[in-house]
């Protein structure tokens, strides 16, 4: 502690030690920053708000009932800290473990590991954790079978819940090619929403739907809705409809009536019964804000199988392209380079490496505010 005190927490976690999982070796101390070292940008630490001469005092005083809590209040944060380094030094091991000796996924999970120990704090200290769009491109490079084992030893029933594979923006770093892994991974997210039960709520009812239309089985959103809430029969008969014109004319109708009424997931899903794909998609780049969420829809339902290949289709280009702007604007080179990777422009990916300008957060441009910006200064 004495090697850091008046650094502030964030030195805390960048002073760690980090294991060499490798078998029959010495440990090698390692700072968390020296993983990262020779990729600017990619291990941004979480910066906190109390720096450790506030937390931890040497000299005993007398002190008020007021002060005294106050004292109560800064050792409960210093046990936070201490806590959070145990956590981080042990997740990273189980991380080094599940990649293998594959660096990107290595440089992965390491990231998954922090936004684990941070989110799991007992303290707020660490105000809120998000993996920046830089790990995503180690997730990316990585291979894939041993980031996803390692997020599901980090963190147990990860991949059965979206909003934590949005914020590990886990579905950005599956490729075209890793289709049968995404339908797998899609396949749990339903039925984890359907163990909350029959009195789970409205918005969960909707991800139900919503989620068996993504996967093109409505069908099987009919059976719950006629098993677990019976009194949703007007939505069973919307979605038992044949699909003739007058029909899609009706889901799409709803549709928008939907979206009024904030019910995002379920306008979603009339609209891709509809037929109207991009309405679907425009739901999840405008409303929701989810870009991850909308390539899953063009993956399933807008990509073609060309020559036994699998390859994105129009409205896949057409949500990366987005992705690139964004990232041009924000100054962000770590998510063009994923943007034009998964367009299959290799090339332009690496070129899109070069320093950029760092910008402030320009008016206007909508980002996923459950990932982290990653910014490179020129040079």
């Amino acid at each position: 502690l004495g090697a850091v005190e008046g650094e502030g927490a964030a030195a805390m976690l960048r002073s760690c030690a980090i294991v060499d999982a490798a078998p029959k070796k010495e440990v090698i101390p390692e700072t968390a920053a020296a993983l990262f070292a020779d990729a600017p940008g990619v291990y941004d630490p979480i910066e906190f708000n109390v720096a450790l001469d506030d937390l931890f005092d040497d000299e005993p005083s007398q002190s008020t009932e007021d002060e005294q809590q106050g004292l109560e209040c800064k050792d409960a944060d210093a046990e936070a800290v201490v806590d959070a380094i145990s956590n981080f030094s042990a997740a990273v091991v189980v991380a080094q473990q599940a990649a293998g000796g594959d660096s990107p996924a290595s440089r992965y999970l390491c990231a998954a590991a922090l936004y684990q120990t941070v989110r799991s704090s007992r303290s707020d200290l660490f105000g809120e954790a998000r993996v920046a769009t830089a790990d995503l491109c180690w997730g990316l490079l990585a291979d894939h079978d041993a980031i996803l084992q390692g997020v599901e030893q980090l963190m147990p029933g990860c991949t059965s819940s979206w909003p934590l594979l949005r914020e590990l923006g886990l579905l950005f770093c599956l490729e075209v090619s890793d289709h049968a892994r995404m339908i797998e991974i899609l396949t749990g997210l339903p039925k984890a929403l359907m163990a909350k039960g029959a009195k789970a709520s409205p918005a969960v009812k909707d991800e139900v739907v919503f989620w068996y239309t993504v996967l093109q089985q409505p069908s099987r959103a009919v059976a719950v809705l006629k098993a677990f809430f019976k009194q949703e029969g007007e939505l069973v008969a919307l979605l038992e409809q044949p699909r003739d014109d007058r029909a899609r004319a009706v889901l799409q109708k709803n549709a928008f009536r939907l979206l009024q009424l904030h019910r995002f997931h379920l306008a979603a899903a009339l609209f891709l019964l509809a037929g109207v794909v991009d309405g679907a998609v425009n739901v999840c780049m405008r409303y929701m804000v989810d870009p991850q969420l909308a390539l899953v829809l063009c993956r399933i339902w807008d990509d073609q199988v060309e020559d036994g290949v699998r390859v994105a289709g129009h409205l896949s280009r057409r949500v990366l392209r987005e992705l690139v702007e964004t990232a041009q604007t924000l100054g962000d080179c770590w998510l063009e380079f994923i943007a034009r990777w998964h367009q299959g422009e290799i090339s332009d990916a690496l070129h899109a490496m070069r320093p950029m300008e760092s910008k402030p957060a320009a008016e206007g441009v909508r980002w996923d505010k459950h990932l982290r910006v990653s910014r490179r200064d020129p040079g």
